[in-house]
This record gives structure tokens, C-alpha cells and sequence, in this order.
């Protein structure tokens, strides 16, 4: 319990029941114990286009025999002999993954957050809640990453000291909002301690108007928008009365980064002409937010398909409408 706790709690990951196998000699008539045997002992065979990470071993392995096809023609199959073993295997590139809320900081193009850890010992198991709250938390913390490289961005393209204000003022708003659910988390029984933020050797920024506007509307205007709207629609029907009272101070602070988001996108459209136009439009084409819409419910207690449908009903009501009057101005 404690390992798939804290397995989810880094941030964009999503873990799942599955099967490792190991090869073992045809002579060998039974499987090893599961205690004597570690996780990458195994294999887990799935798409070449996600990472998977097998993490714990649930039960003892089974004996059978599988034919391999080998992918070269006129190469015959084999036999082997393996055992297999109910594991829990984690999916670090899972594109569904993601909060619903907060400006995500990526590295290389991948989301990144600071690890969690557990603090002490719970007086009662927590539960899936818990976990989805300290992971929520983890993820704005993250957003005050995202905030703070964005200010540096801003000074180097010589952006007004407004923007600069309303940049601070958003990362401390992430502080918060981070706090918020981890206080959530240990109310829950999961009590949470932040680690070091994996930030790469060598920081990367968007030092162009065309990138800064592009990466804006991505990380802004889209997510943030729409996680805005998501969490406005969670706190109406939350059941709780803290639960509602925290989603909406989040909500109406999300949204005013979102608008915060648009006037970045504004300023740099009115500094750079043609090109930042041509990105801007490129950038709301391809922008895709796939939120983690069971998280969120489970942290407000509601039915993911009242979000499902704010969802869709914000992109065509806000979001649409926000972008054409944003390109036409």
C-alpha cells in the first residue's frame, strides 16, 4: 500500500495491475518465491512508446511456456520457459496524464515535479483521496517553477514591469494553492514533505517573442483556462463545505492567471508582428490538455462526467471565443 502511495505521488504518473515474467530454465519446475524476487528481476511488455516501471510484486509467480515469433523473416520461433508474477507497473509517459490546474513546468517536454515523501506515521491508512490531493499539491508546486522561469523570460524579451508583478504574484498564489492540498492530503492521513525539484543541469528558456508566446498559450491560455473552469466546476458540486470554499479560491485565482496568460500573449503580439502571430495561431491548433479528470473528482468527491462536461462546454464557450478575439485584435 505504502509503495503504490508513494509511486503516485511525484506527479505525472498513472500505475496500474499487470504481469512481469522473468525467463527461467526449461528444467526448473516451479517459481522462485516473491520475496526472492525484485522488481527489475521482471519484464513488462508493453508499448515501445510509453516507459514503464515495474515497482512491486503482488503475489507468487506462475509457471508456463510462451512462443516468441522472431521478427525476422525466415527465422524460426522459440519456446521459453518463464514465470509470471502479479506486479503494479507505473506509466511515466501516459499522455492522459495531468493536473487539472496550475501552469505545468516541463523539461525536454516533459512535465516535471518535485518527489513527496510520507512524514511519520499515519494514525490510519490513507486512502486513493489523500493520494490524489498530495499529488495535486505536487503540481502546483511545480507551477512555481513554471512562474519563476517565466519571469526571467519576460525581463529578457524587455516585457513592462506589470507582467513581472502579475508573474510573482501567481507563483505565490501556487505556494498556496500547493499547501492547500497538502493540508488537504494530511487530513486524509497522508502527510507529505516536499523534496528537491529535479531541475535539469542546465535550464532551458524561451528567449524569442515567437517561443514565449507559443509556450504561453500552451501552458497558459489553454491549461490554464480550462483547469480554471474545471475547478469552478468541482467546487459547485463538492459536498463539502472546505472542500468547496478551497476549489473556488483556486478557481478564481487559476483564472486570473489565465488572464494573466492572454495579456502576455497580447503584449508579445503587439512587440512581434507576422511571426508571433503565425506562432500564436500554430500553438492554439496543436495545443492539447488532457486533464486528469479522475483526480480531481475524487479530491471534490463529484462525478467525472460533470467535469467531462465542463470540460467540453468551457472549450467551446470560453476558450474558443477567448482565441479568435485574441488573434483578431
Amino acid at each position: 500500500m505504502l509503495v503504490a502511495i508513494l509511486v503516485a505521488l511525484p506527479g505525472c504518473t498513472d500505475s496500474f495491475e499487470g504481469k512481469g515474467c522473468m525467463e527461467i530454465s526449461a528444467e526448473q519446475s516451479s517459481c522462485a518465491s516473491r520475496h526472492d524476487v525484485a522488481p527489475e528481476d521482471l519484464s513488462f511488455e508493453g508499448s515501445s512508446e510509453c516507459r514503464y516501471e515495474i515497482v512491486e510484486i503482488n503475489g507468487e509467480g506462475k509457471r508456463s511456456e510462451q512462443t516468441r515469433t522472431s521478427p525476422y523473416p525466415g527465422q524460426p520461433s522459440r519456446t521459453e520457459v518463464v514465470c509470471c508474477y502479479p506486479v503494479t507497473v507505473v506509466d511515466y509517459e501516459n499522455v492522459a496524464c495531468g493536473g487539472t490546474a496550475g501552469r505545468p513546468y516541463y523539461d525536454g517536454g516533459v512535465p516535471r515535479s518535485a518527489p513527496l515523501q510520507q512524514r511519520g506515521t499515519a494514525a490510519f491508512a490513507p486512502g486513493l483521496r489523500a493520494v490524489a490531493w498530495a499529488q495535486a499539491g505536487a503540481g502546483e508546486h511545480a507551477s512555481v517553477a513554471s512562474f519563476s522561469r517565466l519571469v526571467l523570460e519576460l525581463m529578457a524579451l524587455g516585457a513592462p514591469t506589470a507582467l513581472l508583478s502579475e508573474a510573482h504574484q501567481a507563483a505565490l498564489d501556487e505556494i498556496r494553492h500547493a499547501e492547500t492540498c497538502w493540508a488537504f492530503a494530511g487530513s486524509l492521513g497522508l502527510n507529505v514533505e516536499v523534496g528537491a525539484f529535479p531541475f535539469a543541469e542546465s535550464l532551458q528558456f524561451d528567449l524569442t517573442l515567437e517561443a514565449l508566446a507559443a509556450t504561453t498559450v500552451r501552458d497558459g491560455c489553454v491549461a490554464e483556462t480550462l483547469g480554471a473552469l474545471l475547478l469552478a466546476a468541482a467546487a459547485k458540486a463538492a459536498p463539502e463545505t472546505d472542500v468547496r470554499c478551497a476549489l473556488e479560491q483556486m478557481a478564481s485565482e487559476e483564472a486570473g492567471h489565465a488572464v494573466f496568460s492572454y495579456r502576455v500573449v497580447a503584449w508579445a503580439l503587439a512587440r512581434g508582428g507576422a511571426k508571433v502571430r503565425a506562432a500564436v495561431r500554430e500553438a492554439f491548433e496543436n495545443a492539447r490538455f488532457e486533464p486528469d479528470l479522475r483526480e480531481l473528482a475524487l479530491r471534490a468527491s463529484v462525478d467525472v462526467e460533470i467535469l467531462r462536461g465542463a470540460l467540453n462546454q468551457g472549450i467551446a464557450e470560453v476558450l474558443r471565443p477567448a482565441t479568435i478575439a485574441l488573434l483578431a485584435a
